[in-house]
Order: structure tokens, then C-alpha cells, then sequence
């Protein structure tokens, strides 16, 4: 993991000097945040369990910042940049599903009864990414982009994994050196492993930020 992100840091700060730098700050909400624990068996005495837990958390904090280039290459449409995105992650309730000797059952529990056992399933995460963006054609003064990115998720009380990372937005300057814009982002974590040993499947999150940039030279 340190080595990728190295290596996305060295890509990005070996980019042509004469490219234009920006940076950018977002604020917003994340969403559809959702996750599922790998399927374990039990087994003790004549009684065999499968099953798995579900996850869901509240719509939370999602905040970024960036810096990077524009018009590499001699192409101005094309952006590079390294970011740091932080989505909060509030456990709201989960569900545990399997089966007992082969009949299947459930059982639901909240966020209350999380705590009431004195623990928590509240779990931020802070992702560093090397991203890429190709600007649209205009319409008047705004400008649509796609994006990607890749590198690390760094999740409180779970192993870091890597992440991925695809984004769609709008830029409208509001002067000769500064921009606004509202930037959709959907990000994949790889499977990871909590401090207790549960192993989790890939995580799918989604924000959705206001941007205010600036074009510094």
C-alpha cells in the first residue's frame, strides 16, 4: 500500500512544469453506504451455523481536497490530480442472515443496541487518491468532466485497502483564477479485515461535494 501511493505521488509531482497547478477543496454528504461481512461457518457440538452480517450506515460528511495540473501534454481538457477524501461512516443497523442446521432465520439490531454493549460500528474513512479527469465540451460557461482515480482507503478500527474511484461534475468560473462546481464521486474499497478479525466484502460508497477551486498559475 505505501509503496502505490508513492508511486501516484511521484506521478504527479513529475508532471511538466509548464502545466497549469489548481487545487480544490469540496464539502458535501455521502451516501448509500453499505456493508456485508464475509459468509463464516460455525460449527459446535451437532449444531452447524452459516451466515453473514449486513451493515447499513446513515448518510454522512463527505469532504475533499485536491491539488494538481491541468493541460498536460498540450492537452487542455486533461487534468491530474492527487486528492484526500474523508466519508464519515455512522452505523445505523444491521442484519444477520444464515442458517441453523440448514433452517434459515435472521435477527435485526440498530445502532442502540451497538452501544448498549458498550462498542461501535462507526467507521470513517480517508482515502488517498491520484485521479484524472478529461474535461466536456462547454455549454456557455459551464464545463462537464469524467473522472477516475485509484489508491488507498484507510478505514478507522480496519485494515487500509485499495481503493477506486469514479467521478462525473460541472466547473463554472467565477472569476479570472477561481471556479465553482458539484462533483458526483463513487468509490470502491477493496475487501478488508477489522480489528477483531471479521473480514468484510468490498465496500461501495457514494458523495456527492460542492467544489470551490483556483487556478495558481
Amino acid at each position: 500500500m505505501k509503496r502505490m501511493l508513492f508511486a501516484a505521488l511521484l506521478l504527479v509531482s513529475s508532471v511538466p512544469a509548464f502545466a497549469q497547478t489548481y487545487a480544490e477543496v469540496g464539502l458535501g454528504v455521502n451516501f448509500g453506504q453499505s456493508v456485508s461481512t464475509k459468509t463464516y461457518s460455525l460449527t459446535s457440538g451437532a449444531t452447524t451455523a452459516v451466515g453473514k452480517v449486513d451493515l447499513d450506515y446513515d448518510a454522512g460528511i463527505a469532504a475533499g481536497a485536491e491539488v494538481g495540473y491541468a493541460g498536460l501534454a498540450g492537452i487542455p481538457q486533461l487534468r491530474l490530480g492527487l486528492g484526500y477524501d474523508y466519508i464519515e461512516g455512522k452505523f445505523s443497523s444491521g442484519v444477520v442472515t444464515g442458517t441453523v442446521n440448514g433452517a434459515p432465520g435472521s435477527f435485526s439490531f440498530n445502532r442502540a443496541t451497538v452501544t448498549s454493549l458498550g462498542a461501535t460500528l462507526d467507521n470513517n474513512v480517508h482515502l488517498v487518491t491520484a485521479n484524472a479527469y478529461y474535461d466536456l465540451p462547454s455549454f456557455g460557461a459551464i464545463t462537464p468532466y469524467l473522472g477516475a482515480g485509484l489508491g488507498g482507503a484507510f478505514i478507522d478500527h480496519a485494515d487500509s485497502s485499495f481503493a477506486l474511484t469514479a467521478s462525473a461534475g460541472l466547473r463554472m468560473p467565477i472569476s479570472e483564477n477561481t471556479y465553482l462546481g458539484v462533483r458526483y464521486r463513487f468509490y470502491h474499497v477493496d475487501s478488508t479485515t477489522d480489528n477483531i478479525g471479521i473480514k468484510y466484502e468490498p465496500i461501495m460508497a457514494h458523495s456527492v461535494m460542492a467544489i470551490l477551486g483556483m487556478n495558481l498559475d
